[in-house]
């Protein structure tokens, strides 16, 4: 499959100063983060990890761990409570973002496999003597024959049109 090139003007917000494979490293993982926040959010280690349905040694490993790796203390302790240091409020904040994106790009990724499914089924049905209905005919693929001369077809998702050169369509 060959994926064609993403619009020049990807729109306002989309201007990557890096490629994301070119990153060197990234330590923390989405669920490091997620674990930060439920402790964060349930106001303590029991809370959080009743809600998020871990045991309190995995969330406690979990955030030591995500402190070993980005090298920096994020919480402390005052008196029997853990409390966020200043960087773990700035990076607490800057990963709210991150994870919000994150479920955003999956929810992208559901209404894009719920629009193919959904295609899909309609292209399978004909009106029962062979013949494609004009719902059917709307969601076939271009290599079917069902649209005629109609060339390339582009399908929007979520506002980002695209296509690849066997009729699927991408993100990318």
């Amino acid at each position: 499959m060959v994926f064609h090139a993403p619009p020049a003007d990807l729109g306002e917000g989309c201007n990557l100063a890096y490629e994301p494979y070119e990153i060197p490293h990234l330590y923390a993982s989405l669920k490091q983060w997620r674990m930060l926040h439920a402790v964060v959010d349930c106001g303590g280690f029991a809370q959080a990890a009743e809600r998020i349905h871990v045991s309190q040694s995995t969330l406690s490993h979990s955030i030591n761990k995500l402190q070993e790796q980005l090298g920096v203390q994020l919480t402390r302790l005052a008196g029997r409570r853990s409390v966020l240091t200043p960087i773990g409020w700035q990076l607490l904040e800057r990963s709210r973002r991150l994870l919000q994106e994150a479920h955003e790009l999956e929810k992208l990724a559901r209404s894009a496999r719920d629009f193919e499914a959904e295609a899909a089924t309609r292209y399978r049905s004909t009106d029962g003597v062979g013949r494609s209905s004009p719902e059917v005919t709307r969601y076939a693929p271009p290599e079917s024959g069902a649209h005629g001369d109609e060339g390339s077809r582009q399908r929007t998702i979520c506002g980002y049109v695209g296509h690849a050169d066997n009729g699927s369509t991408t993100g990318t």
